[in-house]
């Protein structure tokens, strides 16, 4: 995560999609209790700022968006990067007339009003709540969600300075998203993990092959680790680079 104006230069980008998205912040801790009698405004109740904000999506698979579903698990849901612009008080809005400003390198600036897809970024709030609680968990105050694309999932091309607006709100800018000085590394991962979705004992074998696009062998090793240790934190890895 980063602040805006970032510069994404010392870190490797295969992919470089970019969203244009509203962040917003909570106000308060929300404990599962809250967050099973939460309807939309109550949601709102519970947001103290916003932000404008940019991911960076990427890849880290050799197949890319083609990857299985819990290969893009373990790749973070293809997150490469969150780019934060400055926090303004958090208000309801007119959505469907609210209007963004996405410009990419050289590309012509996009224009796009009323594009977010649910209508209100807020709406997704109280699903979200209810999923990050499901193990008991309170969610902290301060903690950040950001609400989906308005722009879609434009590319940019190396060496782009990404700045999206939104009316009202400010805007957040990331420069030199590139693919820097690294190499095409491809590694077998064996990971041995626990499968809490069968509520068994059983341990169960999966195995991954990722291609990467990384400086040194180290770097490969810590981002495998890494990728297994998030979805499966008690798994087990092996990591064999090839040739």
């Amino acid at each position: 995560v980063w602040a805006s104006p970032a510069d994404a230069r010392n870190w490797p980008f295969a992919y470089r999609g970019i969203e244009g998205e509203i962040a917003l912040r909570l106000g308060q801790a929300v404990t599962p209790a809250q967050a099973a009698a939460l309807d939309v405004d109550g949601a709102r109740a519970l947001v103290d700022a916003m932000c404008v904000s940019i991911e960076i999506v990427d890849f880290r698979w050799a197949d890319a968006g083609d990857a299985p579903a819990w290969n893009k698990l373990a790749d973070a849901l293809c997150h490469g990067a969150l780019v934060l612009g400055d926090w303004v008080p958090y208000q309801t809005r007119d959505w469907q007339q609210q209007r963004c400003v996405a410009t990419i390198g050289a590309q012509p600036a996009t224009t796009h009003t009323g594009t977010h897809s649910l209508g209100d970024p807020a709406f997704l709030l109280p699903a979200w709540l209810r999923h990050a609680t499901r193990t008991g968990h309170t969610v902290p105050a301060g903690t950040v969600v950001t609400t989906g694309s308005w722009i879609g999932l434009p590319l940019a091309a190396p060496g782009d300075l990404v700045r999206v607006e939104f009316d009202g709100m400010g805007a957040a800018s990331v420069q030199r998203i590139c693919r820097g000085a690294a190499v095409d590394r491809l590694a077998a991962v064996d990971c041995y993990y626990m499968d809490s979705c069968v509520r068994s004992s059983v341990v169960r074998t999966k195995h991954f092959s990722f291609k990467f696009l990384l400086e040194t062998p180290q770097h490969c090793d810590t981002k495998v680790r890494a990728f297994c240790l998030g979805p499966w934190p008690t798994c087990r890895c092996t990591l064999t680079e090839i040739p």
